[in-house]
């Protein structure tokens, strides 16, 4: 069967857990000047990549800093 968007075919990303894919370790190896050469290529090879990137990591800090606080 080939993949499509209606049947995907298993990935890095399809584990659960960010820290068992398989592209974990190529991003920990990266300097900050790295991977901020890579996010400037993304945004010029596929703009709507990195915006939903961007967005999804936006999220994410959000919801974490929401975490953090508890109400009383």
């Amino acid at each position: 069967m080939e993949a499509s968007l209606s049947h995907l075919t298993p990935s890095a990303h399809s584990h659960g857990d960010f820290a068992d894919a398989l592209y974990d370790e190529r991003l920990r190896g990266l300097t900050y000047d790295q991977l901020v050469d890579r996010l400037r290529w993304l945004s010029w090879y596929a703009p709507g990549v990195f915006a939903a990137v961007m967005d999804f990591m936006e999220f994410t800090d959000a919801l974490a800093a929401d975490a953090g606080h508890v109400s009383a």
